[in-house]
């Protein structure tokens, strides 16, 4: 840097050091030379490449914000909570067949799926007879909500991206970052009732509106088969 037209080192850089950060943001004269001292291989990132991850960036923000505004059971959460969610939420991508998560082990992430289809298995009471569906969910719907029970808690039910259909793309919350949900489990116990279900999707048949996505709802009958209820 000059002081007085001489030129005087204020600063050294070594490897993993970065300088020229100012660049990225404003367009403005250097305020320092910099001098390679030996025979160095320097990483560059140039402004435009810089705004323009920083707008995908912002952009898949805006997205996320949209996708889980559109989540009943989240709409509750106040703007700063949401904000809260958005920063701690990650994104995970299930091959089908995959199983997400089984039954009896512990809850240590919350779902919503994005996109792709998941089926809800539970064991058999009867040792050896496998599992029996329960249910399908579909892009919208979440699970996994016994990670915020009040207790800590353990999955009631296995779930499996569908077999037979694309990758099943879903938004995660870890347990320690989960807190903002806790105060809604009640309403996503309610959520998935059976009785709910059926109204949800009796209101979406009468209505004049495209269908997003099917609801399917299945139970076991005294023979032990499954009925499709809706």
């Amino acid at each position: 840097q000059k002081y007085e037209d001489v030129n005087v080192r204020v600063n050294r850089k070594e490897g993993g050091d970065i300088f020229g950060e100012v660049a990225l943001l404003y367009s403005v004269p250097r305020n320092a030379t910099v001098v390679a001292l030996s025979d160095s291989v320097v990483w560059v990132l140039s402004r435009e490449i810089f705004n323009y991850y920083v707008r995908q960036v912002v952009n898949r923000a805006i997205e996320l914000d949209i996708f889980l505004n559109s989540i009943h059971v989240i709409q509750p959460l106040l703007k700063a909570e949401r904000q809260r969610l958005l920063e701690d939420i990650e994104e995970e991508v299930f091959k089908s067949g995959d199983v997400v998560c089984r039954q009896g082990d512990y809850a240590n992430k919350f779902y919503i799926i994005m996109k792709g289809e998941a089926t809800i298995l539970k064991a058999k009471e009867t040792e050896g007879e496998g599992d029996q569906v329960l249910t399908e969910l579909f892009s919208g719907e979440f699970f996994g909500e016994e990670c915020v029970a009040p207790d800590e808690s353990s999955y009631n039910c296995t779930v499996r991206a569908s077999k037979g259909g694309d990758s099943m793309h879903c938004l995660t919350v870890p347990v320690e970052k989960a807190d903002v949900l806790r105060p809604l489990y009640d309403m996503m116990q309610r959520e998935k009732k059976p009785e709910l279900m059926r109204s949800k999707w009796a209101s979406i048949k009468n209505s004049s509106k495209d269908v997003p996505c099917p609801i399917i709802i299945k139970e076991i009958d005294a023979t032990g088969n499954h009925v499709i209820v809706s």
